[in-house]
């Protein structure tokens, strides 16, 4: 929020048709919001895709399994294969 409030002071100091201004913080106030939304939602799908697929074998500290390791689909990987394997069979009938 603190760069809409600096956006009309730099509007006046620097643009002498005053008429331009609130077009300026306008669309700032339209633009800004979707892209900081869609690099945040990259980020966090980025995250999760490499969460699912990574690290391929279990990490271990002290004896200790670090919590998340493997990933959900190495992890997994005999029970998801089944479970197409069944699908696909099922459906070819």
């Amino acid at each position: 929020m603190a760069v809409f409030s600096v956006i009309p002071f730099i509007c006046v100091s620097h643009i002498s048709d005053s008429q331009l201004c609130p077009v300026i913080s306008h669309d700032l106030d339209l633009h800004i919001p979707p892209l900081v939304g869609g690099v945040i939602g990259y980020v966090t799908n980025d995250i999760a895709i490499r969460m699912s697929f990574r690290p391929h074998a279990a990490k271990h500290i002290m004896g200790w399994r670090v919590p998340f390791t493997p990933g959900i689909i190495p992890k997994e990987k005999g029970r998801i294969a089944e479970a197409v394997g069944t699908a696909i069979s099922d459906n070819i009938k």
